[in-house]
């Protein structure tokens, strides 16, 4: 069984483990919230970088006579290290994405546990059972025996 299921012949371990399971997923989503965080500003540092080198260096190095904005921003779009960290993050958004997903599936879950008890409490309480009705049933028998038994 997964974090995710409901093993409705377990519903108290499954409750005892809910805390933890939450501060788990949550604290995965914020790890992967954090390193796409630190991986998009490096990715800054390093455009930066790389437009700081190719505006220091000469066009011709590049095969061009002169450097335009559009030029600049090209080089660095299709500078391999770049391209790289873009693939990157990514992959690191969808790390994310799918940690959060995975804390929304526990409040899901969460919600559904809650709805499981209430349908258990309103069992118990809520109606009567057919072992009561019987009893009811055996007891309303001995009663009207014991009656006729009296007037006899």
């Amino acid at each position: 069984m997964n974090d995710f299921e409901i093993d409705a012949n377990n519903i108290k371990r499954q409750w005892i483990n809910q805390p933890s399971l939450v501060y788990q997923y949550s604290k995965a989503a914020e790890d992967a919230r954090e390193k796409l965080t630190t991986t998009k500003n490096k990715l800054e540092v390093m455009k930066a970088e790389k437009e700081l080198e190719i505006r220091r260096s000469d066009p011709s190095r590049y095969g061009l006579e002169k450097f335009t904005e559009s030029v600049i921003s090209t080089l660095i779009q299709t500078d391999e290290d770049v391209i790289k960290y873009g693939s990157k993050i990514v992959k690191l958004q969808h790390d994310h994405g799918v940690a959060q997903a995975a804390c929304r599936a526990l409040d899901h879950k969460k919600s559904a546990l809650q709805d499981v008890v209430r349908l258990n409490l309103m069992e118990r309480f809520g109606t009567p059972t057919l072992d009561n009705a019987l009893d009811e049933i055996a007891m309303k028998d001995n009663q009207k025996s014991a009656l006729t038994k009296k007037r006899k």
